[in-house]
């Protein structure tokens, strides 16, 4: 994470490395993005790099995790007591608007997706607590009848995000192609796992 110095940097110089760096990374795999090409177009001086962040991996976790809060920020607007596969869909609707909105965003992922850097790879999967929080809500969703319950949840979550991955790749330059692949994806999955007794009611 930002070092304190870059944390009380004035906005307009945080969003201006902010920039810069979603400049070079939308361009550039990880290994290969340049600090210094991020500071020029920052214009700011090189020197000061190591006061903000602690070496590249910690800028890039820093601008995926602002990005990050662009989406939430959407996600809110359309939170609701939904079905996990719902969830997932408005998930899906929001990362589409806010990509149609920045584009570079778009870039970003296409660029990096195929980075072996551990620092980069982590932000494409999905582990650790995160894993754990998702197989909940489709364990809440049996409990409430609406998926059988032999359905695998751990199973159906690797497959969901395997093809959402997979998908956002292929589609990348046309978000809605994505956004309606994935919807007849899901459409399939839910047919797959939902409780026909739920269905029926």
């Amino acid at each position: 994470m930002p070092k304190n110095t870059f944390i009380r940097l004035p906005e307009e110089k945080k969003t201006r490395i902010f920039d810069a760096a979603v400049k070079e990374f939308s361009v550039r795999r990880f290994s290969e993005a340049s600090l210094n090409q991020i500071m020029k177009t920052a214009e700011i001086p090189w020197g000061s790099y190591y006061q903000y962040f602690v070496d590249k991996a910690d800028l890039f976790e820093y601008v995926i995790g602002r990005i990050g809060a662009e989406l939430q920020a959407l996600e809110e607007k359309k939170a609701g007591d939904f079905d996990a596969l719902t969830m997932f869909a408005n998930k899906l609707s929001s990362t589409i608007e806010l990509n149609k909105a920045k584009p570079e965003y778009v870039s970003i992922t296409l660029v990096q997706y195929t980075e072996t850097d551990p620092a980069v790879k982590k932000f494409f999967e999905l582990q650790g607590d995160h894993k754990q929080m998702v197989i909940q809500l489709f364990e809440r969703d049996k409990a409430r009848g609406l998926i059988r319950q032999d359905v695998d949840s751990e199973a159906v979550i690797d497959m969901v995000y395997l093809l959402s991955r997979e998908t956002f790749v292929s589609c990348g330059a046309d978000p809605d192609a994505y956004l309606t692949r994935m919807e007849s994806y899901l459409k399939i999955i839910r047919a797959g796992i939902e409780n026909p007794r739920a269905s029926a009611d």
